[in-house]
C-alpha cells in the first residue's frame, strides 16, 4: 500500500476485503487512472471496507472505511453502485 494509512485499515482488513468481496468493479478516475475495487463488510468494523488495487492486480491503491457505500447497501441502492463502477460483479454472501 502506499505511504498514507487510513484509520481502521490493517493488513488483516484489506485481505479480509480481498478474499470476501461482496462487489468487485472497475472505477475509472477523472484524469483516466482505473483500478479494479472490491468492497466487503470487515468483522470489527460497521462500514463497508473498500480497497483499490492496480488494474495489474499488483499495488494496493488505497483502502478505507467507506460510509457513502456502507449507507447506499444498507438502503438497498444498487444503483450508486452500479453508476461507479464498471463490469460491477456482485457476490451473494451465501457463496462465501
Amino acid at each position: 500500500m502506499q505511504d498514507e494509512t487510513h484509520s481502521g485499515i490493517t493488513a488483516g482488513r484489506i485481505e479480509h476485503v480481498l478474499n470476501n468481496w461482496l462487489l468487485r468493479g472497475v472505477r475509472a478516475e477523472d484524469d483516466g487512472r482505473q483500478s479494479i475495487v472490491y468492497l466487503a463488510f470487515v468483522p470489527g468494523t460497521d462500514k463497508m471496507v473498500r480497497v483499490a488495487v492496480s488494474m495489474d492486480d499488483r499495488v494496493i491503491v488505497t483502502a478505507f472505511l467507506d460510509s457513502k457505500a456502507t449507507l447506499r447497501w444498507n438502503r438497498g441502492n444498487r444503483d450508486y453502485f452500479v453508476q461507479r463502477y464498471r463490469d460491477l460483479e456482485e457476490r451473494y454472501a451465501g457463496s462465501l
